[in-house]
């Protein structure tokens, strides 16, 4: 976990991961620093605490889920395992429409071209 603290001589406000089982102490300045008692934070809540560029501009990501919008609208893949297999499966689909719809070119032409020869022998 990660606890906020202040220290008595200079009053600044730092931060420091210890366990939960651990005795919550720090130290700053040569003395113990005195622990402030806020919303805890878990070292997972720092994942998505971060600023990117990623979007055309600097933003805030401050959540998970905030993340997750961004790459929505901006058409971007989160690589998750279940999206990647969504996008495979999605592809691959795609893919063998094209395939098929090339093929039923390609044969319609093929017999176009031949009743078209059958014609001109025929004459």
């Amino acid at each position: 976990m990660i606890y906020e603290f202040e220290c008595i001589i200079c009053n600044e406000h730092f931060d420091c991961v210890q366990r939960i089982n651990d005795e919550h102490k720090a130290f700053h300045c040569g003395i113990e620093a005195r622990r402030v008692w806020g919303a805890l934070n878990t070292d997972k809540d720092l994942t998505y605490n971060f600023i990117t560029e990623n979007f055309g501009e600097p933003i805030q990501i401050n959540s998970h889920r905030q993340y997750k919008k961004l790459l929505k609208e901006h058409g971007f893949c989160d690589c998750s395992p279940k999206e990647m297999r969504q996008e495979a499966e999605f592809r691959r689909r795609v893919n063998q429409e094209d395939h098929s719809r090339e093929c039923r070119k390609m044969a319609e032409n093929i017999v176009s071209k031949n009743r078209e020869r059958i014609r001109f022998r025929r004459k």
